[in-house]
């Protein structure tokens, strides 16, 4: 819990004047610990609410980095190779999770990526570089048939097959 409250922003404890006015304060901490907690669930991680970070999987601490950036109320997220090193189980959790946050909060997620399957089922647009240069961008169908994408990742392996 103490994780995603850290996220909370317009906290007014942070100005001075605000000393004077503790209900304003403690409304604040009480919405936020709503809001903390609700994330917890959306995110299935209620179980843990007082329980250490250090305790949770690799797959589990993404998801509770994901609900510490949603305390943040954003409307875009950029989330760096979020799939990498979680199991495949988690994966489809974390998969189901941006999904419904992106429902909920009209929120929109910029992936950097490698998992080209699972960036394929969960992007309504994808954007391909190699050698830091965009190489192909359009609808993952197109993506997939995109012969300059399939050289570049590809390469030899398919030329010889």
């Amino acid at each position: 819990m103490e994780n995603i409250l850290l996220a909370a922003q317009e906290n007014p404890g942070d100005h001075l004047w605000r000393v004077l006015t503790p209900r304003v304060r403690k409304r604040f901490e009480n919405e936020a610990e709503e809001r903390a907690l609700d994330l917890l669930k959306q995110v299935g991680l209620e179980s843990f609410v007082d329980s250490y970070a250090g305790i949770l999987s690799g797959g589990q601490r993404k998801l509770l980095d994901l609900a510490r950036a949603m305390m943040a109320k954003p409307t875009m997220l950029l989330l760096d190779e979020p799939f990498a090193g979680v199991n495949p189980a988690l994966v489809e959790k974390l998969v189901n999770v941006l999904q419904t946050l992106k429902k909920q909060h009209d929120l929109t997620f910029l992936l950097v990526e490698h998992d080209l399957e699972t960036v394929m089922n969960i992007s309504d647009e994808v954007y391909v570089m190699a050698q830091g240069t965009v190489i192909a961008n359009g609808l993952p169908n197109s993506i997939y048939e995109n012969e300059v994408v399939i050289d570049a990742y590809l390469g030899s392996r398919r030329k010889s097959s």
